[in-house]
């Protein structure tokens, strides 16, 4: 009888602690950090064209700990209406695919600034 009480807490804790990591889309502190140096990582590239992959990558990443699947542009559609601004976020996308898609195509700061402030005001809200 006492096993069976202690296996059913146990149940129970298991699944607060899974409830709660999803909620509102925070994360644990271990994972908020990871994303947050994975973005610090990102913004501090030099060059235009890898900055906006690694922003993407950054979004994409943080977009499936949050349980959405699929290809980034399939989560961005699941996801648009929690976006503060979507199609901000999907101009970044697609710049990212004509950077990744596009031979000789060179972002320009103006560009890959205005994507990453876009992939920031996502990764922010969900990493708070």
């Amino acid at each position: 009888m006492i096993w069976g009480v202690l296996i059913l807490l146990a149940l129970l804790v298991i699944v607060f602690l899974c409830g709660f990591h999803l909620r509102k889309g925070r994360f644990f502190p271990p994972g908020k950090k990871r994303f947050r140096r994975r973005w610090i990582a990102a913004q501090t590239l030099s060059d235009t064209n890898r900055r906006v992959l690694e922003g993407d990558k950054v979004l994409d990443a943080l977009l499936m700990e949050l349980g959405f699947r699929g290809t980034l542009g399939e989560k961005l559609r699941a996801a648009e209406k929690k976006l503060a601004d979507p199609n901000a976020v999907w101009r970044a996308h697609k710049l990212r695919n004509r950077i990744a898609h596009e031979a000789g195509f060179i972002a320009s700061e103006r560009e890959a600034d205005a994507a990453m402030r876009a992939f920031e005001s996502v990764i922010r809200s969900c990493t708070r």
